[in-house]
């Protein structure tokens, strides 16, 4: 049962980076540099989702806790970009 979840979320994660990059080549200067971060999150936690199906390939390390330590920053960082982006925008409007 476990197998089959993590192949459900890795499925959603190759489905969020296609889209993510998307994003990415489509927008510009402060989005697309948000956009950036968060695709590099999306990459590292599928990482982690492949180490969680490989485990018993890969030799005993703690891959899945690195991958969700860089994933949470790299998310921070682009929600970051995202909130200054919005602050811009409304400070530019007033």
């Amino acid at each position: 049962m476990e197998a089959l979840f993590n192949y459900i979320i890795l499925f959603f994660c190759l489905i969020a980076i296609v889209i993510t990059s998307g994003v990415v080549w489509r927008v510009e200067k402060k989005l697309d540099v948000s956009y950036k971060f968060l695709l590099i999150a999306i990459i590292l936690f599928t990482f982690g989702v492949l180490a969680d199906i490989f485990s018993n390939i890969l030799p005993p390390w703690e891959w899945q806790k690195i991958a969700k330590a860089l994933f949470i920053i790299f998310f921070t960082i682009g929600v970051f970009e995202m909130r200054s982006l919005i602050i811009g925008l409304e400070e530019k409007k007033k």
